[in-house]
């Protein structure tokens, strides 16, 4: 089987982390896989996750000599590039209702993000919540294919990066600089705790160590075992999740977690019982849960124990890829759709956005950028409009 997925870049994220293991496992079962992107990886990228080196990179242009199998969309935007890679069959693999990352200004990717859902393509997901999304909002039926975890990499008995400590040790783990992780958030309910210590683990680049006691950038998957080894509880404030891994990868190295109920953590943590779920920007409730916790050993005892019980029984990365290549090839057999259907409807969305973006709406003598602040200040009001873009399309 030839297979491409599609990726919007090489910037470092979980979503990424994710197609790449899929694509590397169809690769390793003797599939020609490839990835297609119009930039190329930075010099250190291939550090972060070696095995994806072995993945040969096309960039939209240079693959039109080629004819896949089936040709994978793994975000939004590079659904509508689906029609520019000749394939016998197409899919979209969302991780995300990917709307929800944009706020209420940025009217016109919110509703292309959404759009991107009514092509004729097949459908891939990652978590169960997303499944019933596109059913209950689109009448999409979906492949669900549940995250793996990585357990020859995340298990309890990973040596810690660094000695324990007396008290508890807190980690702030996510994007620092994107908006719906809410790391800094997180990084104040921690710092007005009684942890003894609080860590942050992200993917970004960061200049200011003095933001918690100890910050890991840009480390291997190995290196994050260790710390999350190292670490007895992980906050996560996340305001948008797909299926939610980190505090599973916790669980796996013998911690707990405290996170905001957040899309996706249904799927495996049980409030009270492996970790606590607070109701979603309820600070004090998350401080209150941390300081409990840390307060009670034996209630942090028990719900590590809980967590372990969690991640052991959760299906491995090689499970999870090996479910994902079954889809595929069933989906590889047979077209959603003709490609000149896919390709108009790909071909009539993006003639509608460069529309909205070159044109300039005079209402009230308002430009589209301050319409746009409008609603942006006036959210109920944008939300009332809401069904209008649904009836258009």
């Amino acid at each position: 089987m030839k297979c491409a997925f599609l990726i919007d870049s090489f910037q470092k994220s979980g979503g990424l982390l994710v197609v790449l293991r899929h694509a590397v496992y169809l690769q390793e079962l003797g599939n020609y896989v490839v990835l297609i992107c119009d930039t190329s990886p930075s010099k250190d990228f291939y550090n972060w996750f070696p095995k994806a080196e072995s993945l040969e990179v096309l960039s939209t242009k240079s693959c039109e000599g080629e004819e896949f199998d089936i040709a994978i969309a793994t975000w939004w935007e590079t659904a509508f590039n689906l029609p520019k890679v000749k394939a016998r069959t197409y899919a979209y693999f969302s991780q995300l209702v990917e709307s929800l990352l944009y706020p209420e200004s940025q009217i016109l990717k919110k509703l292309m993000a959404d759009a991107s859902y009514c092509l004729p393509v097949h459908m891939i997901v990652e978590a169960t919540w997303i499944q019933r999304h596109l059913k209950q909002q689109y009448g999409r039926d979906a492949s669900l294919v549940l995250n793996g975890l990585d357990n020859d990499i995340f298990y309890p008995e990973v040596s810690p990066i660094a000695p324990p400590v007396s008290g508890v040790r807190v980690l702030i783990e996510g994007d620092i600089y994107a908006q719906h992780k809410n790391v800094q958030e997180a990084l104040d309910i921690a710092r007005q705790s009684n942890a003894q210590e609080v860590w942050l683990l992200t993917l970004a680049d960061i200049s200011d160590h003095s933001i918690a006691d100890r910050v890991f950038s840009n480390v291997s998957a190995k290196e994050v075992a260790s710390i999350y080894s190292a670490c007895d509880i992980l906050l996560k404030t996340s305001l948008v999740e797909g299926m939610f891994g980190p505090p599973l990868e916790m669980f796996g190295c013998g911690g707990t977690a405290v996170v905001y109920k957040v899309e996706g953590a249904e799927e495996y943590i049980v409030n009270g019982k492996n970790g606590i779920v607070i109701d979603t920007n309820d600070k004090v409730g998350a401080l209150n849960s941390l300081n409990m916790l840390i307060a009670d050993s034996a209630l942090l005892a028990r719900m590590k124990e809980e967590a372990i019980i969690t991640a052991s029984e959760w299906p491995s990365w090689a499970e999870s890829s090996s479910k994902f290549a079954e889809v595929v090839t069933q989906l590889s057999d047979h077209a959603a759709a003709p490609y000149a259907q896919l390709a108009a409807s790909c071909r009539h969305f993006l003639e509608m956005q460069q529309a909205a973006e070159t044109f300039q709406w005079n209402v009230c003598g308002l430009s589209l950028k301050r319409i746009a602040k409008f609603f942006d200040q006036n959210p109920k009001i944008y939300r009332a409009i809401s069904p209008l873009w649904s009836w258009l399309r």
